[in-house]
């Protein structure tokens, strides 16, 4: 969750560069609304909703377009071009791929020719151009995220300046990120940008940047809750054109796991003093209205009950805001508010007390009896 700041500068927004999932999963979340936005600050533009593919442009790859025919690059300018119509009405882009691929970081890589690269992010009825460059940029731009927003960079995200080179690559990523949030925010012309990453490193790029006022809100749910759903087989609803299933994992890693991500946001919000409200999954379930007032105001807002009960009288609904991720993000209609408790039935008995012995300090940190429920 992300409050932007009043003042700065807002000619930043179009510059963009980080990681592509994040770049995306903001442009995606904006582009759902057939609407037009202003083009002078815009974070993206999208283009014919009607068509069989919604594609979505960052700003970034608009300027490069400019930019490769103001440089006599008309060819590779000409080929995203035809790259957007094949998109728009084929679904499918008729360039040649790059040598390699390249589904690194889950982004398709085209050869423009003369080691020009355009870069596109494909989930769902979304196909999201989000850059065009020299063949050594595109991989940096790449690579930026991969070398600075990780779990194991902790101690140098807690003080970059420690290495040189870190230092220059995180100020970058700060810089961009920002820009990314700040983007959005315009766009939706929204005091609150929230965000759902789970990472506590992504969450320290962010709360290194100037003009955000960064607040944690620390969703927690039984680690024995957690370690079951990721035993069980599901499909990835946003992979249209082949079936394929979430990742499976032994509860013992994702009791590691979740020790190591929960541990680390604590001690984190604890060590940068960093606005934190840890909301536990079956408080939510069981008594949504409180939860939900209580993270408004967290946000610096408020919600009157009565609004709160005429929300969860229609039903939360699904928002088509999300390009990856849990399968019930995705779809229409409401979704109904209730425990899922079928660990309790199904995660073996083994199991179980070797995930409740391995979280067991911080499922009595967060309120969890150890032989299950809640306090």
């Amino acid at each position: 969750m992300y409050e932007v700041k009043s003042g700065g500068r807002l000619d930043a927004l179009v510059n963009l560069g980080c990681s592509p999932a994040k770049v995306v999963s903001l442009a995606a979340s904006q582009a759902a609304p057939a609407r037009t936005l202003d083009r002078g600050n815009a974070l993206f533009t999208a283009l014919a909703p009607e068509a069989i593919m919604q594609i979505v442009v960052v700003k970034e790859v608009s300027e490069a377009r400019f930019r490769l025919n103001r440089d006599g690059r008309k060819v590779q300018a000409q080929k995203v071009n035809a790259a957007l119509v094949d998109a728009q009405m084929d679904g499918e882009i008729k360039l040649p791929p790059t040598k390699h691929g390249e589904s690194r970081a889950d982004v398709d890589k085209y050869d423009l020719g003369d080691g020009y690269r355009l870069v596109v992010f494909r989930t769902g009825e979304h196909c999201i151009f989000v850059y065009v460059g020299k063949h050594d940029d595109v991989d940096r731009w790449l690579d930026l995220g991969d070398r600075v927003d990780r779990n194991r960079n902790l101690a140098l995200l807690l003080r970059p300046k420690l290495s040189r080179s870190f230092a220059g690559a995180h100020a970058e990523l700060v810089d961009r990120c920002g820009a990314v949030v700040r983007g959005a925010a315009q766009a939706a012309q929204a005091r609150v940008v929230v965000e759902s990453s789970k990472h506590p490193s992504y969450g320290l790029v962010l709360g290194a940047h100037p003009d955000l006022d960064v607040r944690v809100v620390h969703v927690v749910r039984d680690s024995r809750g957690v370690a079951y759903s990721w035993t069980k087989r599901v499909p990835r609803p946003e992979i249209t054109d082949r079936v394929e299933y979430m990742p499976t994992y032994p509860p013992a890693q994702i009791a590691g796991r979740w020790l190591a991500w929960n541990g680390a946001l604590s001690a984190l919000a604890s060590r940068r003093r960093r606005p934190t409200l840890r909301i536990r999954y079956e408080d939510f379930v069981h008594s949504p209205t409180a939860v939900m007032q209580a993270i408004a105001a967290f946000a610096g807002n408020s919600v009157s009950e009565d609004v709160v009960a005429a929300l969860l009288a229609s039903g939360p609904r699904r928002g088509q805001h999300s390009v990856a991720g849990n399968p019930l993000r995705f779809g229409d209609g409401p979704i109904e508010l209730r425990a899922d408790e079928q660990w309790r039935r199904d995660l073996p008995t083994r199991q179980r007390r070797l995930v409740t012995a391995m979280t067991a300090p911080l499922l009595r940190l967060y309120g969890y009896r150890l032989r299950g429920g809640v306090t």
